[in-house]
């Protein structure tokens, strides 16, 4: 969830807390509910161990679900970064003296070549 909030494209809180429930939030809570499901199953077991396994893994993955949707989305969207950080693209841009946004646009030769080599 924080790789999908730190990957977005938007500039405000809100916008990239949604963008991360949109991109990854279906597929971790669907993650956590067949993997509590199946957790669920061994509760009813009379072995002991699989009883205590089941109970640990369905505590596990229900707190970290409440993480992640709860807690961990609600302290991004108070105190989510909302520039760019830990891009080495954007920092080689930024020490060469470039701006920002040229780091989102491809060169300039890039065109040059294609164009010069659909002309040969």
């Amino acid at each position: 969830m924080g790789q999908a909030y730190r990957e977005s494209k938007s500039t405000t809180r809100f916008d990239r807390v949604r963008d991360a429930l949109t991109v990854m939030g279906i597929s971790v809570l669907s993650a956590s509910v067949t993997t509590m499901l199946s957790a669920l199953v061994l509760v009813f077991t009379y072995i002991i161990f699989f009883l205590k396994f089941g109970t640990f893994i369905l505590l596990t993955i229900l707190m970290s679900t409440l993480w992640a949707f709860g807690f961990f989305m609600a302290l991004l969207s108070i105190v989510g970064n909302t520039t760019r950080h830990d891009d080495w693209r954007w920092l080689w841009y930024k020490l060469r003296g470039q701006t920002p946004d040229d780091a989102e646009k491809e060169p300039e030769h890039y065109h040059s070549v294609t164009v010069a080599a659909a002309h040969v």
